[in-house]
């Protein structure tokens, strides 16, 4: 079958992923690319928008490509944008509309109450989707699709959930091409993960709700060895120059990464990047990251009044941590970004001075805040 994918603005892994696994099995994919431009999630400029508006140019695509279904992986900041092309498309050809992604994964029953998408995907979808593709939209095949959700009868009926992918290297590499083709300036840095999931369950992320729905099963990782394998063929394929590491935590397990920094830097050696917890930061992470050849690191403070951050956000850390965190990344000379959720507080102007304040003392290379 022809498989037609959608997304918008940035390369995704989960994407890369599905067309890796539907090719093992013959099928065709396609990636039909919105860049948003001056419609993103940092730059907004209305008149700008419309005159660099890609979604006329994305139908025409569609039309010629004539897929046998459409997927979209949507999260909550794009599924507006997902809808609204979704109705467009329905409105001009006959054909399967699926939705993935964390946003179908959260809320699946709102999703399907959409006339024009036909089926969705709760939680990991590539075999969920392998399967759907290869029933051929079989009606008497789809109740036993697990993960797959669908209309019967104007009612939406959705399918048991099947275990998470018990070994991740079984799994494919991530089908890169499909998103350089499309923008060749991502060959310079590689992203990639070492396993899906986050130890930790903080209230505004979905690795929170996954957790939930797997009972806690969803955190695994690969092994060192195929890391690093998937890593040296990117680097003799595409000449990559630095690797992005985008795991939720990178660095929860201290002898997995212990162990994988040795491989990395006898073999590959590339400066790379990282999303770190503020407790696991400390002398023996350095030593590890130095490996590593780990140039950035980003880490989430999201409040420095600790009940909101151990109440509202589930994150348990002192200030004290995130204190000495920045202390040794400063004193390391590894770059460092910070992100932080402001408008929780019961004080908004305490809230913003503390802010102010503390990073004026302990000082991170970049400051995210968000609202």
């Amino acid at each position: 079958m022809r498989v037609g994918f959608l997304y918008p603005e940035m390369e995704t892994l989960g994407i890369q992923y599905l067309s890796s696994v539907l090719k093992t099995r013959g099928h065709e994919t396609k990636l039909f690319f919105d860049p948003q431009l001056f419609d993103d999630t940092i730059t907004q400029n209305q008149p700008l928008k419309l005159k660099f508006d890609y979604k006329d140019k994305l139908i025409s695509e569609i039309d010629k490509f004539r897929p046998d279904v459409i997927v979209f992986s949507v999260l909550s900041t794009t599924c507006e944008w997902a809808f609204h092309l979704s109705l467009t498309i329905k409105a001009k050809m006959d054909i399967p509309i699926v939705f993935g992604g964390i946003h179908p994964t959260l809320v699946p029953e709102e999703v399907m109450r959409n006339s024009f998408i036909d089926y969705a995907i709760v939680g990991e979808g590539e075999y969920a989707l392998l399967e759907l593709v290869e029933s051929g939209f079989n009606k008497n095949k789809i109740p036993q699709i697990k993960n797959v959700c669908y209309k019967k009868n104007e009612v939406v009926v959705c399918n048991p959930l099947r275990a998470p992918i018990a070994d991740l290297d079984t799994l494919p590499f991530p089908d890169k091409e499909l998103f350089y083709e499309k923008m060749p300036y991502l060959k310079k840095s590689y992203t990639i993960v070492t396993g899906r999931g986050c130890p930790h369950g903080c209230s505004y992320c979905c690795n929170g709700y996954l957790n939930k729905i797997y009972n806690r099963g969803y955190l695994r990782r690969r092994s060192a060895e195929n890391v690093i394998a998937e890593l040296d063929w990117a680097v003799k394929k595409y000449g990559i120059k630095h690797v992005y590491f985008d795991d939720s935590t990178f660095t929860y397990d201290r002898n997995w990464l212990s162990n994988f920094a040795v491989h990395y830097k006898k073999i590959i050696g590339l400066p790379c990047f990282c999303w770190v917890y503020p407790t696991d930061v400390d002398e023996g992470l350095i030593g590890i990251f130095k490996s590593l050849n780990c140039r950035a690191v980003e880490m989430g403070v999201e409040s420095l009044d600790e009940r909101v951050r151990e109440e509202i956000f589930g994150r348990v850390y002192s200030n004290s941590d995130v204190e000495n965190a920045l202390k040794l990344f400063r004193k390391n000379r590894i770059f460092c970004v910070v992100d932080n959720i402001k408008g929780f507080s019961d004080d908004p102007e305490k809230e913003v001075m503390d802010l102010v304040e503390f990073y004026n003392e302990n000082r991170p290379n970049k400051i995210y805040v968000f609202e």
